[in-house]
C-alpha cells in the first residue's frame, strides 16, 4: 500500500510530523508496521508505508464457532414420511433378497430324485390260516426295501393302491402301508395282497402250485423238474400319494411304482426265489 504525501517547507521532516500510517491508529493490539521514510531532493519529500500482515495472538470469534460446529455437526431431522419410505423399501429389497434365495433352495433341494425299489421276498398263502384246503391261493405277502436317495427330503408315504398281475391277468390287490423316511433312509415294509382271482388261475401257475413232493414215476419227475425250472413272470403296480418334505415347505407327489420279476414257483407258504427283477418309479 503506497500513499504520496505532498512535500513540505521543512527539508528534514521529524516522525512526529509525518501522518500516521493506514494501520496504525495507536492501539497497542494492532501489527508492526515498518515505515520508510526516504528524502529526494530539495523539492520536496516522499513517504512509503508498507505494512506488515496483520497476525493474531488470539483467532478471531469466527474460527472458534466453524470449530464447533466440526466438532458437534448439527443433525438433520427428518420427516415421518422420509422414514415410512425408507422403511418400505428396505423392507422390499429384503423380500426380494429372501425371495431369490428360496427360489434357489426350491429349485436345488425339490427337484427331487425318485425312492428306489426291490422286492426282497414274496410268500405264497392259502386259506385264512395260510392252510393249502382252497384250490388256489388267498392272497400274497410282499417284502419291499425302499430307499430314499435324497439327502435333505424326507418322504411321506400314505396309503396307496397295489395290484398283483400275471401277463396282464390280476391274481390280487392290496394297500400299501404308511411310511415315513428320513433323507437317505432305507427301509423295509409288508405289502399284504388279497386274491382276486376267482375260478382257475392261468395253467402255467397251476403246475407251480400242484407240486408236492418227489414224483412216484420217472415221467412225472421229469414234468415237475421241467415245471420248476420255468419262470413265471409277475408285476407288482402301486400309485401311492407322497409328501415331500423340507425345512421350508412341503410338495405332494403322486408315486407310480412298477415291479416287474421273475420267480421259478409261487409254492405254499415259501420264500419264492426271485429270479430277476426290474423297478421303475416316476412322479405323476
Amino acid at each position: 500500500m503506497e500513499e504520496r504525501i505532498p512535500p513540505h517547507h521543512d527539508h528534514n521532516p521529524t516522525p512526529s510530523s509525518l501522518p500516521p500510517p493506514p494501520g496504525a491508529t495507536g492501539d497497542n493490539d494492532r501489527a508492526r508496521t515498518l515505515e520508510l521514510v526516504q528524502s529526494i531532493d530539495n523539492h520536496g519529500t516522499y513517504v512509503i508505508q508498507i505494512p506488515k500482515d496483520q497476525i493474531y495472538r488470539v483467532p478471531p470469534p469466527e474460527n472458534a464457532e466453524i470449530v464447533k460446529r466440526y466438532r458437534h455437526p448439527e443433525r438433520k431431522k427428518t420427516s415421518p414420511c422420509k422414514r415410512c419410505i425408507c422403511c418400505s423399501v428396505l423392507t422390499v429389497l429384503i423380500l426380494a433378497v429372501l425371495g431369490v434365495a428360496s427360489a434357489a433352495v426350491y429349485s436345488l433341494t425339490l427337484k427331487p430324485v425318485v425312492p428306489h425299489f426291490e422286492i426282497k421276498h414274496l410268500v405264497t398263502k392259502y386259506g385264512k390260516d395260510g392252510s393249502s384246503k382252497t384250490p388256489h391261493p388267498s392272497g400274497y405277502d410282499v417284502l419291499l426295501e425302499a430307499r430314499n436317495p435324497n439327502s435333505v427330503i424326507k418322504l411321506d408315504y400314505e396309503e396307496g393302491k397295489v395290484r398283483f398281475l400275471h401277463k396282464g391277468s390280476e391274481l390280487g390287490k392290496g394297500e400299501s402301508p404308511l411310511l415315513e423316511q428320513e433323507g437317505k433312509g432305507v427301509d423295509e415294509v409288508h405289502v399284504p395282497i388279497v386274491s382276486t382271482v376267482k375260478g382257475k388261475l392261468p395253467k402255467d401257475l397251476e403246475d407251480t402250485l400242484t407240486l408236492k413232493g418227489p414224483a412216484k414215476t420217472d415221467k412225472k419227475k421229469k414234468k415237475n423238474e421241467k415245471v420248476k425250472k420255468k419262470e413265471i413272470e409277475l408285476r407288482l403296480k402301486m400309485n401311492v400319494p407322497l409328501k415331500l418334505k423340507t425345512w421350508m415347505s412341503t410338495k405332494n407327489k403322486e408315486l407310480s411304482v412298477t415291479c416287474d420279476f421273475k420267480v421259478s414257483s409261487l409254492a405254499k407258504d415259501k420264500d419264492a426265489n426271485i429270479i430277476s427283477q426290474s423297478c421303475e418309479t416316476v412322479y405323476g
